[in-house]
């Protein structure tokens, strides 16, 4: 938030452009949500999104200030990325549809969380 001011300000004070993302659940190498997670779900954003993005955010122009969110295109995520994709043109190339864990990953989780105490 602190940087999401400073750079709001800039852009303000000093005419400068400047771009902030809230970034989703991105991990190198991982080009699949997470199953155990539901929540990391909602908010997937694959690699090969998060450079079309960046890519897009760089080559902006006259932009001021925007504040946007980043997933890929996930089914019912309460993250709204309308604006990212109207200033930047993004379009997410990757798509998903979120899972509760299986029971089996549910007690697994659980047990694992017990044994750690």
């Amino acid at each position: 938030m602190v940087g999401e001011s400073i750079a709001r300000l800039y852009a303000r004070e000093r005419g400068l452009s400047a771009i902030c993302f809230r970034i989703g659940s991105c991990h190198a190498g991982e080009d699949r949500p997470d199953p155990r997670n539901l929540w990391r779900q909602h908010k997937w954003l694959s690699p090969r999104d998060f450079c079309q993005a960046m890519e897009k955010a760089i080559d902006a122009e006259d932009i001021g200030f925007a504040l946007m969110h980043l997933t890929s295109d996930i089914e019912g995520s309460p993250w709204d990325i309308s604006e990212t994709k109207r200033l930047l043109g993004y379009a997410p190339r990757d798509r998903a549809r979120p899972q509760p864990p299986s029971l089996a990953m549910r007690l697994s989780q659980a047990l694992r969380r017990r044994i750690m105490r």
